[in-house]
């Protein structure tokens, strides 16, 4: 909107975008997924129902004084159809990131990022009978080996030495008073400018925080780890890895997405709003 002001093309209200976006959804769908072809990433995937992709993001009423909310959402691949959200608060027992926030059923795909890399939730998508993919957090999950013994992740991706290399091991997920759950970590390495940035990224952002960096931080920042329990004859680890390239592409557009239409989300909150918002954001700014 302020873009379309400056430029001297329209001066319209946030909720009379929306409206228009309304209008348009079945439009913008068709360009997303023309988007998404372009760049590789396909929009067929081996699993009947499609994919589900989950995340939350912070949205604050409008006005000076404008409460924050959390809000939990998925949508399904491809046909981007928003199937569930709510809204809880930011803080408090039981309102943060997590599986268990949304209603799984079997034969659920489900792609996620890193802050949904918890045992207590991959094993409660598992009681589901759903099937997880998320990026490895290293620091906030234990990794096992068949025999119980803790996974040396630092000596494994030392055998990695190939720019796009691929490999997997079998995990096991442990968690007090349920068995081991078994999983696969895929991982590819990164090409040397990939890794730079995200060493650099990692250096500043703990500069900021006046903290000191791990030497295993930086060497993991050299790979792409992806922890699933996605079955391995459907999704072997080239796929696994590309499936997740297309969630950390889309990543930034289903955080953006809320954000940019707080105005227009809060007046008529409807499941088509979190889906309109995904799709302005891509289209516009691919």
């Amino acid at each position: 909107m302020v873009r379309a002001k400056q430029a001297k093309l329209a001066q319209f209200s946030a909720v009379a975008l929306f409206k228009r976006l309304r209008k348009s959804r079945d439009w913008l769908q068709q360009l997303c997924q023309a988007l998404f072809e372009e760049r590789g990433l396909q929009t067929g995937s081996p699993s009947k129902g499609g994919l589900r992709l989950i995340d939350s993001t912070l949205v604050k009423e409008p006005g000076k004084t404008g409460s924050l909310w959390r809000i939990h959402y998925s949508f399904r691949w491809p046909t981007l159809k928003c199937d569930y959200f709510k809204i809880t608060a930011v803080e408090g027992n039981g309102n943060g990131e997590s599986l268990r926030q949304f209603p799984l059923r079997p034969q659920d795909y489900i792609l996620a990022d890193r802050g949904y890399c918890q045992a207590t939730g991959i094993h409660f998508a598992a009681s589901k009978k759903a099937d997880v993919m998320v990026r490895l957090n290293p620091d906030g999950i234990r990794l096992q080996t068949q025999t119980g013994a803790a996974l040396e992740l630092a000596q494994r991706l030392e055998s990695i030495t190939k720019t796009g290399q691929i490999t997997q091991w079998e995990v096991w997920l442990p968690l007090e008073a349920h068995p081991p759950l078994a999983a696969r970590l895929c991982v590819i390495r990164k090409s040397q400018a990939a890794a730079a940035r995200a060493q650099k990224k990692l250096q500043r952002r703990a500069s900021k925080q006046g903290a000191a960096l791990q030497p295993q931080t930086l060497l993991y920042a050299n790979y792409v780890m992806v922890l699933t329990t996605f079955p391995p004859e459907t999704f072997p680890p080239a796929l696994i890895l590309e499936s997740y390239r297309f969630r950390w592409q889309s990543n930034w557009s289903l955080s953006a997405s809320s954000k940019s239409l707080n105005s227009a989300i809060y007046p008529s909150m409807t499941r088509k709003a979190p889906k309109l918002g995904f799709m302005a954001n891509y289209s516009s700014l691919s």
